[in-house]
């Protein structure tokens, strides 16, 4: 995120006349941002929902864990002990151990605990596990290959039901799902700059821990506590936040489409393959003009995808 970033410099530094092209405040300009970008995000939610009953109509279909028969979450069981629990590391916070830097758009867990030593149970202690980059965001739950049925649950719905495995000796009271987006402007000195391409490498380095210019999460797993104490930790505004009606950060999808495409190929658009214009094969070969001479005479549309 680099405009809006920008802007926020601006209100923070105190700049409160409007630019020559939108006539607008840098303050001004945030809230129709924000509520631009709010009202894209809401009408991106509901076509995921149109999509999610589209391919339910294909017996594929998203699941929550809690909606899985006892045989299928002992085999997910395996496959979080096996796989996913190896590299997972917890966060924890407290007054010696203070809110981590966290990277920029991955999805992350505040799980909020409970010592079960403590009767009862003095204060709420907050942990933060950091979803794994190298997995899939989706997990195969079943594949029927008669009926052709296959159902899916999200990595982080997995890790959120188990993840009392990782704090012994405490409850689990909740578990919320967030994602943060850094500012990613660079600040360039190119006057100062010996070597320009040394300057952007090593602004490139600190791209993925700029300010939190972000927050999303998911509307129907948030703890209000944990929704405040966020907006606190990361210093942002109410309005910079986003409640979303499904999963965070829908790019898997991109992923996902990948991996069904083999088995649903009626569901996949047809391949164009590119063809050359005829009207400029024509006009090269009966005048045998180079396509430049072509070019200089008339104009010529070209579409590359």
């Amino acid at each position: 995120m680099v405009r809006v970033a920008g802007l926020k410099d601006q209100i923070h530094a105190g700049f409160t006349k409007p630019d020559n092209k939108s006539g607008l405040t840098p303050k001004q300009q945030m809230q129709k941002i924000s509520k631009l970008t709010h009202d894209m995000v809401a009408r991106q939610y509901d076509r995921y929902k149109e999509l999610l009953s589209l391919l339910w109509k294909e017996n594929v279909t998203f699941l929550s864990i809690h909606d899985l028969s006892p045989e299928s979450l002992i085999k997910l069981e395996r496959h979080f002990d096996e796989v996913v629990f190896p590299v997972l590391t917890p966060m924890g916070i407290d007054a010696y151990r203070p809110f981590p830097m966290l990277a920029n758009k991955r999805i992350n867990l505040a799980v909020v605990l409970t010592d079960e030593k403590e009767m009862p149970p003095l204060e709420k202690k907050v942990a933060i596990v950091q979803v794994p980059k190298g997995f899939n965001r989706f997990v195969e739950v079943s594949n029927q290959t008669e009926t052709g049925e296959r159902q899916f649950i999200l990595i982080e719905d997995l890790i959120s039901h188990f993840v009392y495995k990782l704090f012994r000796g405490f409850q689990v009271k909740s578990v919320t799902p967030f994602r943060i987006t850094r500012n990613a402007d660079l600040e360039l000195q190119e006057e100062g700059a010996r070597d320009l391409l040394k300057e952007i490498e090593e602004e490139l380095k600190f791209r993925n821990w700029g300010e939190t210019v972000r927050l999303e999460l998911s509307k129907e797993l948030v703890d209000e506590e944990i929704f405040d104490y966020l907006l606190n930790q990361h210093n942002i505004h109410v309005s910079d936040s986003y409640l979303v009606s499904g999963p965070l950060d829908l790019t898997f999808l991109f992923s996902f489409y990948k991996h069904i495409a083999p088995i649903k190929e009626h569901l996949v658009f047809e391949k164009l393959i590119p063809h050359p214009s005829k009207t400029l094969i024509r006009d090269i070969s009966e005048e045998k003009q180079s396509i430049f001479d072509v070019v200089a005479r008339k104009d010529i549309l070209l579409h590359h995808p």
